[in-house]
């Protein structure tokens, strides 16, 4: 082979591998502009609502609705996250407690199993949180079991943790029942003299009674004829005296 028909073949060759990469240079751009592409659209149109803290609320629900941090799961900082709160306790994801009972949401749900919607869980007259301040059960309206509402308990200054407060051997209940106050009864209104001078009817403003007992002592009471049988005797003597005249 000469010479020259050799270094016509490199030629060639060489013309052909810089065909080849120039063509693989192309192919790779166009990979690297599509992947930025898709990129770009997932940035701007996202498959699906957008829930970037993961509570389990859309961000266009926090912003919108509960008005919450869309970018912080837990907004009021309680232990709950906001979607916990809104789709399974009904509490206020911007408050840490949503009953005001002196108990974080967190506490009510994970510790003492109450209401974090209610104050008073066992309705028994004392909020969740001074039940648990008393060291009362914020579940059970009869902490003792007494038969003596732990409310009741408080205000009549017993012992809503223990059965017989004062140790007499007699529980609460029945002390409380037994020492309630008697029933009030009539008591009978003052006669007045005229209805105590109901028998003889003489005007006098003695009683009945008080006429008898004047009586009994010799003072001498006159009956109801007296005056007739004095004025029919003074004219029988003033018709004998004109006889004898």
């Amino acid at each position: 082979m000469s010479f020259t028909r050799v270094r016509a073949t490199a030629l060639a060759l060489t013309l052909a591998v810089a065909l080849v990469a120039a063509s693989a240079g192309g192919a790779v751009a166009t990979t690297r502009e599509v992947a930025l592409q898709s990129n770009e659209t997932n940035e701007t149109t996202p498959e699906g609502p957008v829930d970037s803290d993961g509570d389990g609320l859309t961000d266009e629900n926090e912003t919108s609705v509960y008005d919450t941090d869309p970018n912080l799961a837990d907004t009021d900082g309680d232990g709950l996250s906001d979607g916990e709160e809104v789709n399974e306790y009904g509490t206020d994801p911007e408050s840490r407690d949503t009953d005001r009972d002196g108990l974080s949401d967190y506490v009510e749900v994970r510790q003492f199993e109450t209401d974090p919607t209610v104050r008073d869980t066992d309705d028994d007259g004392l909020s969740d949180g001074e039940e648990v301040q008393r060291g009362t059960d914020p579940t059970d309206n009869d902490t003792d079991g007494d038969g003596v509402r732990d409310g009741t308990e408080v205000e009549e200054g017993l012992s809503p943790t223990t059965p017989d407060t004062d140790g007499d051997g007699t529980n609460d209940d029945e002390e409380l029942n037994a020492t309630d106050p008697p029933e009030e009864t009539e008591t009978p209104e003052e006669s007045t003299d005229e209805e105590a001078d109901a028998t003889d009817g003489d005007g006098a403003d003695e009683s009945d009674a008080e006429e008898e007992n004047a009586s009994d002592d010799g003072t001498e009471v006159q009956g109801p004829g007296f005056g007739v049988v004095a004025a029919l005797v003074a004219l029988a003597c003033v018709a004998a005296l004109a006889r004898r005249g």
